[in-house]
C-alpha cells in the first residue's frame, strides 16, 4: 500500500534541507539564512510585496531583517511548520510578535500572545512594555494584552520595582537625548503617555501591598 501523503511533511522537508533555497534573510550581525521565496510570497503579504515586484529586495534575492539570527530562524520556522521553538524564551517572543506584525502574520501573533504571560520575568517587563506601547494601537488583542501586562505588574512587586527602576533609567536617557537636540513634539507626546501610564501602573501595586 501507498503511504499516506501528508503536505506538512513536505513543508517539515522543505525547512530542514533547504537544498533548493532562492533566496535568504539577513539577520541582525550578518547572519544569513537560505529560504525559498515562493514559501515567503505565499506567507505573507508583506514579502510578497518586497519579493514580487520591482523593489530592491525582490532584484538582490535577499532582505535585511533587524532581529537577532534566532528570532528570524525562529520566524521563519513558523513559516514553513507553524510551530515555535520550545525554548524560546520572552526576548525571542516578543522578536516574534514584533515580526508578526510588520510581515501581517495574525497567527503568529496569537501564539507569541498566548506563549508570552508565563515568560515574562523582571529582566524583561521594561521591554515588553515598550514593545506593547507601541503595538497596544494596532489592534483590540495587543492593547488586551498590554492592560493584561501592567496588571501583572500591579499585582506583583517584583515587577512593580523593575519597571520603576526602568523608567528611572528612561528618564536619565531622555536627559541626555534633550541635550544632543530637540525631538518632535509627537515623539514626546508618545513618550510621556506610556511614562504616565507605566507609572501610575506601578502607583497601583504600591498600594495594593
Amino acid at each position: 500500500a501507498l503511504p499516506s501523503y501528508c503536505p506538512e511533511d513536505v513543508m517539515l522537508k522543505l525547512w530542514q534541507d533547504r537544498d533548493y533555497a532562492d533566496f535568504f534573510i539577513v539577520a541582525r550581525g550578518g547572519c544569513e539564512i537560505k529560504c525559498h521565496r515562493a514559501v515567503l510570497c505565499a506567507a505573507s503579504p508583506v514579502f510578497d510585496g518586497m519579493i514580487s515586484g520591482q523593489m530592491q529586495e525582490g532584484l538582490q534575492q535577499f532582505v535585511t531583517i533587524d532581529e537577532a539570527a534566532a528570532a528570524v530562524t525562529a520566524l521563519l520556522e513558523f513559516i514553513y511548520v507553524g510551530q515555535l521553538p520550545g525554548d524560546a524564551d520572552c526576548c525571542m517572543v516578543l522578536a516574534l510578535l514584533r515580526l508578526a506584525d510588520y510581515f501581517q502574520l495574525p497567527h503568529l501573533g496569537q501564539v507569541c500572545m498566548e506563549r508570552m504571560g508565563p515568560l515574562i520575568t523582571e529582566t524583561d517587563i521594561a521591554e515588553v512594555l515598550r514593545c506593547l506601547e507601541i503595538l497596544r494601537h494596532v489592534n483590540n488583542k495587543y492593547e488586551d494584552l498590554f492592560q493584561c501586562v501592567v496588571e501583572l505588574v500591579r499585582r506583583d512587586v517584583n515587577l512593580s520595582i523593575a519597571v520603576c527602576s526602568g523608567l528611572g533609567r528612561s528618564a536619565k536617557m531622555d536627559a541626555a537625548r534633550d541635550r544632543k537636540g530637540p525631538e518632535c513634539a509627537g515623539q514626546q507626546a508618545r513618550r510621556a503617555d506610556a511614562l504616565n501610564e507605566l507609572e501610575e501602573g506601578c502607583c497601583a501595586g504600591d498600594g495594593d501591598m
